[in-house]
């Protein structure tokens, strides 16, 4: 019996491979996927008109379906554990969206969380666009010392 577990060790048997499938076909960013609590739908945010969304999806087919409307960005949808409630965070605020060829100088030591270490130290970031959306940062630090900055 010890020699069958020894052997079952050295030979566990592989875990099973996860299936990928796409479950949203539109065009754009969907972001904030959320589960409904049967598994049988996904939420999920996305751009319509000038505001981000959340849309329901039934996974065994059919069109999404936007549910939520206004000019503010309706972001991070969670459904109560019934499902009959959803809970979403909505910004009231109109802010500016960043926009192809924004560039952004900084150098807080504290708010950089790690990308700079001391004040002599600048940072550039700039997003990066995939049409209208932004899809990530570029960010480059230097002295000012190396820029030809006063010290």
């Amino acid at each position: 019996m010890v020699l069958t577990l020894l052997a079952a060790r050295r030979n566990p048997a592989a875990p099973a491979s996860p299936t990928l499938s796409q479950a949203t076909f539109e065009g754009g960013i969907e972001e904030y996927p959320a589960w409904s609590p049967d598994g049988k739908e996904l939420l999920y945010v996305a751009q319509s008109g000038s505001a981000r969304k959340i849309f329901r999806k039934d996974l065994a087919g059919g069109a999404p379906a936007q549910l939520t409307t206004g000019a503010s960005d309706d972001l991070q949808p969670a459904l109560s554990p019934d499902g009959a409630r959803l809970l979403f965070i909505r910004g009231e605020e109109q802010a500016p969206k960043i926009q192809p060829g924004d560039v952004f100088f900084h150098n807080d030591v504290y708010l950089s969380e790690g990308g700079i270490g001391h004040l002599p130290d600048l940072c550039v970031t700039v997003p990066v666009h995939y049409g209208c959306d932004v899809v990530a940062f570029v960010q480059a630090f230097g002295h000012h010392d190396d820029i030809g900055g006063a010290v």
